[in-house]
Formats: C-alpha cells, structure tokens, sequence
C-alpha cells in the first residue's frame, strides 16, 4: 500500500495575554495624554486668571501716584546730578547731609536747629536699606567754608553767607506706574531749565539731564510750553519704592 503523504499544518493559537496588554497600554497611553493635556489646560487658564489679577493689582490709586510725585520732587531738587542711582553709597556725603537739611526745612518747618537724630529719621523714611552717612560740618557749595556747623549733635547755619546759591528749574511730568505687593514704580518725563549758579540767564530751554542744563548741550524742548507737543521723543526715567508700613523707599532710579 502506497504511502499517502500526509501534510500537517500547525495553526498558532492566540494568546489573549497578549492582546489584553496592548489593548491596556493603549488605554494607558490615551489617559496619560489626555492627563497632561487637561494638566497643561489647568495651567493655561491659571496663568491666565494670574494675569488678569496682575493688572488689578498694577493700578494705583490717585492719591499713591501724587505722594510718590512729591517725593519725586524731593529727590529730583537734592540727587538728580547722580541719576541713575542704585547705589546709594556713590552719592557724596555732603549732598545726603543737605537731603536731610532741606526735608526738615520743607516737611518740619525746622530752621537752623536741625538735629542728628531727626535727620536718621529723615534718611530711614525715604531710602531702602541702611543710608549711610558720616555727620560732619555742612560746607557751603561755593567752597568758601562752613556752611552748617555741628555742635553736640545740632546742626545751625552759619549766617555769613550771603552770596547767590546754585538753583535749576526741575519739572516732572507723570507718564505711568504699576505696583505689585510691595513694589511700586513710577515713570515719569523730568525736564531741568533756567540752571542758576550766581546769576541766572532767560534761557528758557530744557534738558533731559541735570548735566545737560548745566552745560547748555543737548537741548530738548524750547521751552516748557512745547512738552505736549513732543513729550512722546522725551526720554523716561523709573523710580523703584518698597512700601514698608506707611513709608515709600527709594530702591533705585533708572
């Protein structure tokens, strides 16, 4: 009898393991993604929420923007030679000795008895971190001697000077501000005229700088009268304050 060959076919038999754990990664990697994707959303619309919240709390209120304007004018009449500042230290001692005569004159009515301990006060209410300052005899500007003379921590004037004293028409002009918690920033156009050292000229030009007006180089504006006009070419300068309790501190000016 003639052999029949006999074909065998082997059939592979499907493993439902197998299946399962791609049909579960699947399912994993769809909720992974679906996971990050519905994270990042979150994270967009909080990002959002905090820059909406970043604006409200960006505006100042009237009467923040005209306080800081004032001490703006103070620090403008007394440092605007140094600006920009950060570093405090680089202004010299006898311009931060004639900050603290000029505020208890203007915000204390004190005149020639101005004390030590008042000017400490003066130092720590408008500047950030520690002023530091050496408390000696006040020369005149004029280079021609004492001015305001020290004596058991007092300061009195020396009234035999009598010549013309070094003046500059400063002019600040609000632009914008913004605050976030603690810091507040102002930005504003200052415009310097009229610089008088013994004499004063009719010059009625400006300048952007201290520097410039007291040299006469780079002119501006005309005239204060033009500042509408062109307000837009003027150069900007920002002061930086830290409120702490009811005080604004100068952090810089750029």
């Amino acid at each position: 009898m003639k052999e029949e060959n006999v074909k065998i076919i082997y059939k592979n038999k499907k493993t439902p393991g197998k299946t399962v754990t791609i049909i579960f990664l699947i399912i994993l990697v769809f909720v992974l993604v679906s996971y990050i994707g519905y994270t990042k959303y979150q994270e967009f619309i909080m990002e959002e929420e905090r820059e909406v919240e970043y604006i409200i709390e960006e505006e100042l209120t009237y009467r923040e923007v005209m306080e800081l304007l004032e001490k703006i004018e103070d620090y403008n009449q007394n440092f605007s030679k140094y600006y920009p500042i950060s570093n405090f230290s680089k202004i010299d001692n006898q311009e931060k000795l004639n900050f603290g005569i000029y505020m208890l004159t203007k915000y204390e009515n004190t005149h020639n008895y101005y004390k030590v301990e008042d000017m400490k006060n003066i130092y720590k209410e408008n500047f950030l971190g520690n002023m530091k300052v050496v408390y000696e005899n006040i020369d005149c500007k004029n280079k021609d001697g004492v001015l305001y003379l020290l004596n058991n921590g007092t300061y009195t004037l020396d009234n035999a000077h009598e010549h013309g004293v070094e003046k500059m028409d400063i002019d600040t002009f609000y632009v914008e501000s913004s605050k976030l918690d603690d810091v507040y920033q102002i930005t504003v156009h200052i415009l310097y005229s009229n610089y008088c050292a013994d004499t004063c000229s009719n010059d009625k030009s400006c300048y952007s700088s201290y520097q410039d007006a007291v040299s006469s180089t780079n002119r501006v504006l005309n005239s204060k009268s033009e500042y509408d006009d062109y307000k837009n070419n003027l150069k900007k300068t920002t002061f930086t304050f830290i409120k702490k309790y009811d005080s604004y501190l100068l952090k810089s000016v750029k």
